[in-house]
């Protein structure tokens, strides 16, 4: 997913880079720290080319309400 998409999801706003950038990456960190994954070479979690996020080969999440 693009910062856009993200953004509008967690949060509901439309990005801006000086708010949104920071909060990404923590965001992003936490999910990892909490799922085990090596920022260092994510497999679960991985950083696109893009600057986006995709969840790594072979993985789904299931949301829970």
């Amino acid at each position: 997913a693009d910062k856009d998409a993200l953004v509008e999801a967690l949060w509901g706003d439309a990005y801006d880079p000086r708010i949104h950038d920071r909060r990404i990456y923590m965001a992003v960190n936490r999910l990892r720290q909490r799922l085990g994954d090596d920022a260092g070479e994510p497999r679960m979690v991985i950083t696109t080319p893009d600057g986006g996020y995709a969840i790594g080969r072979g993985l789904r999440f299931v949301w829970f309400a």
